[in-house]
Order: C-alpha cells, then structure tokens, then sequence
C-alpha cells in the first residue's frame, strides 16, 4: 500500500482507498535531493551536477534531450554542468524527473509498453512545443506533464492484468473518456492514480492537477482561467496534434473534448494545424 504518499485535493475517502492498493513508484533519492537543494537558499550547483553526473545513463540521456531541435539551443551543452547553466535548475530538475520516470516501473518489455512510453515521448514533446507556441505555461512544465499524464496508466496495468485492452485502445468504443472504462472496472482511474503519483513526485500543483482533470472535459469551460484546467486543455491540443504528425488521424478522444480545449485556450482548427506543422519541423 502507499500510506507514505499524501492524500489528494479533490478525490473522495473511497477512490483514495483504491488508489493506495496501486503501486505508484517511490520518488527517487536524486530527485529528492535535487528538490531539496532548489528549495535551499542559495542552490549549489555543483552538487546537483555531481549527482547527476555520477549516474552516467542519466546524465547522457539528460545532455541527449537537451541538444535535440526541440529545446533549440544556439550552443550544444557538453557536460551536466554547462546544462544546469543554460536552462537553469528548476528546469534541469523537471527535465530529469521525466526521464526517471520510465526507470521507476520494472516492467516486463512488451510492444504495448514500448508504444506506451515511445507515446509518452512524443507527447512531453509535443506539449512543449504546444505550451511555448501559446504561452499557457513554462514549457519545460508542459514537457514533464506530458510524460507524466497518462503514467497513471503504466501503474494500472502493474496491478491488473485485465488491463491491457484499455492500454493498447481497444476498450475504447468512441462514447466516453476512456477513464468511463476504468471507473466501471477498477472503481478508480489512471487520472487519480496519476494526480498522487505527481504529489509524491514533487511535481508544480497546477501540472498534478492537470492531470487529475484531464479527462474531465464537462469540467473545463467554467474553469477556463485555472492554469490546470488549461494545461490539461493544451495535453489534448498537444495530443491531436501528434496524431496529425504521426499518422494523418484524429487522437481518439478529439471528438469528445476537442472542441472545448480549443475555446478554453481560444484557439482554431487552422492553429492547430500550424501547430501540426510546428512540430513536424521540431521534430525533423
């Protein structure tokens, strides 16, 4: 059970219950300590440099991510270091909890979870990309939210077997949210799992709760100024846009909330497809 993590805003006792007979990762020891330091009076850097350094797969998949098109630096960053001093350290320590994310689950390989986390993927690049085009929110924010939105999900499948036909889709009929199928089965979803696995993850408020809500499209028009109601809008902009690139589709949950992410963040169908565009030629 996961008495340590900390109950909720918003999930009632009976959810709570359910959520806590789910395993949800511990934070990492780095992590921790890397808040720590950011939360200190004067951060030393050099400390969170040899932390990170000192984990060589981490620290090549931290410089990795940070040369790709998608941060667009004028200079290529070669060492833990020159990074913390080029995006500074609250974004490093956002950067560097996406990438533990994948870590933290001991799951078997399967081509349901390789296409899950090569998703996951595309989606923190796509909610950057999103996120910076429209300004909602600091866009390494949006890169940590879109890694860790759906990560709900990878935890449900850890504790049901069942599961898989919701991971791979084919749940799915087109009528409700997929959390519709999740609730009628499990009694929780992989939205609440994934609100407390980003309170005990040390993610922003406004990004845990983006998450809690982002299924919740009845929720959004009267909350529209709510920075979490408006990064969960920008996750399925940033969704569908993605589909477009990948494979010429709608993602399948546009038909439901489509059209009110696009009047929460007073957007049109021809922005999104600029957006589409945008990312085609980050990603290129």
């Amino acid at each position: 059970m996961n008495d340590a993590v900390p109950a909720v805003e918003g999930i009632d006792s009976e959810v709570d219950h359910l959520v806590r007979q789910i395993r949800i990762p511990p934070c990492p020891s780095i992590l921790t300590r890397i808040v720590r330091e950011m939360h200190s009076p004067e951060p030393d850097l050099n400390k969170v440099s040899q932390w990170v350094a000192a984990d060589v797969g981490l620290a090549a998949a931290m410089l990795k991510t940070v040369n790709s098109p998608l941060y667009g630096l004028r200079y290529k960053a070669t060492s833990v270091m020159q990074a913390l001093i080029l995006l500074g350290l609250h974004n490093v320590a956002q950067l560097i909890t996406g990438l533990l994310l994948r870590q933290a689950f001991a799951v078997a390989k399967s081509p349901s979870m390789d296409h899950f986390w090569a998703h996951s993927a595309g989606m923190a690049a796509a909610c950057m990309l999103v996120a910076r085009e429209l300004k909602i929110c600091d866009p390494n924010q949006a890169y940590t939210f879109g890694l860790f939105r759906d990560a709900g999900m990878a935890a449900m499948r850890d504790k049901h077997a069942s599961y898989e036909d919701i991971l791979t889709g084919e749940a799915f009929d087109g009528s409700a949210p997929i959390t519709a199928v999740e609730m009628a089965r499990y009694g929780v979803t992989h939205a609440h799992v994934g609100a407390y696995f980003g309170t005990s993850w040390h993610l922003n408020e406004s990004v845990w709760k983006a998450i809690l809500l982002h299924h919740d499209y009845d929720k959004w028009p009267g909350r529209a100024r709510e920075l979490a109601v408006r990064t969960a809008a920008m996750g399925l902009v940033a969704e569908e846009v993605y589909a477009r690139h990948e494979r010429d589709v709608s993602c399948p949950e546009w038909p439901l909330g489509g059209g009110t992410a696009l009047s929460v963040l007073d957007l049109d169908e021809n922005g999104v497809e600029n957006l589409r565009e945008e990312l085609g030629r980050a990603l290129s």
